[in-house]
């Protein structure tokens, strides 16, 4: 079965809600206690997504968490990559793997299409065409 960690899932539902109210400035205790995400699991996933740039942080009074950049501009495949790393569907086409069975093995370009088309996919796909999936 194809899944995406947890971390990616409330990440995305995290930046889909600071997106959705651009103007709010949230802070990590409030957040996690309207999503329904630990406190410490979103601090986590906080620290990660500020760390790409994806989010801005500051302390103190006035402060709080805040897109870097507008929601048009950061795709799902942004968070896909951070969270989960390169996006492939098997082990065996990896750009550095060099495959025993590749002479004898039909799937490979098949797997590697596959994996491509989902990775465009992700990256033509941004959390402000997501926000409007409702």
């Amino acid at each position: 079965m194809l899944r995406v960690s947890r971390a990616t899932d409330y990440a995305l539902i995290f930046l889909t809600n600071l997106a959705e109210r651009p103007e709010k400035k949230w802070n990590v205790r409030e957040a996690s206690e309207e999503l329904k995400i630990s406190r410490r699991y979103l601090a986590n996933i906080t620290h990660q997504l500020a760390r790409k740039g994806i989010i801005t942080t500051a302390k103190g009074a006035g402060g709080g968490v805040t897109l870097h950049k507008s929601s048009d501009d950061i795709t799902i495949g942004d968070v896909v990559e951070l969270f989960e790393g390169a996006v492939s569907i098997t082990d065996c086409i990896g750009s550095d793997v060099e495959c025993e069975r590749s002479d004898h093995c039909r799937m490979q370009s098949f797997w590697r299409t596959l994996s491509k088309d989902i990775k465009d996919y992700l990256n033509n796909k941004t959390l402000e065409e997501l926000g409007e999936m409702r």
